[in-house]
């Protein structure tokens, strides 16, 4: 998991600016910015079958299977202070019922037979640079947005 470091000091220094910028999330809709690049890429790396429909189970019904890449998605934490951090971003493959895509897991870290593609943790590597660029630049508007507002 990436941590970015510093916010704690950032949040006290928007505060700073008035309660009308405190109540408003600045943190949580930059670092999705950021965040939405990463899974961007993980789907573009995430593994495809193109006839995932024409799988059968053992007494040859047709499985209805989703694919990996349709289901990554970013959400953010409900609670983030109860793991000590000030906001968190998840970026995985998330599904409704356990058919969809909770193999997911095998295809990143493989098994005691085969190994993993990484798909997820290449995404990372290869991205994270641009997001933490995204990240910086979108809170920089922001609060020059609400500086030029609360000016006014």
């Amino acid at each position: 998991m990436a941590e970015i470091l510093g916010l704690r000091e950032l949040e006290r220094r928007l505060k700073a600016l008035g309660d009308e910028v405190a109540g408003k999330n600045l943190l949580g809709k930059a670092l999705r910015k950021g965040a939405n690049i990463i899974r961007d890429k993980a789907k573009e790396n995430a593994p495809f079958d193109p006839n995932p429909n024409e799988k059968r189970d053992k007494n040859g019904n047709r499985l209805e299977l989703t694919h990996i890449r349709d289901q990554i998605k970013v959400r953010r934490d409900s609670n983030p202070k109860a793991k000590g951090k000030n906001e968190i971003m998840y970026i995985k493959p998330f599904y409704t019922n356990k058919k969809d895509v909770s193999y997911w897991w095998f295809h990143e870290f493989g098994s005691i037979k085969t190994k993993g593609t990484r798909f997820m943790t290449r995404a990372f590597e290869a991205k994270k640079q641009d997001a933490l660029k995204a990240f910086q630049l979108d809170l920089g508007k922001q609060i020059e947005r609400e500086a030029k507002k609360l000016n006014k």
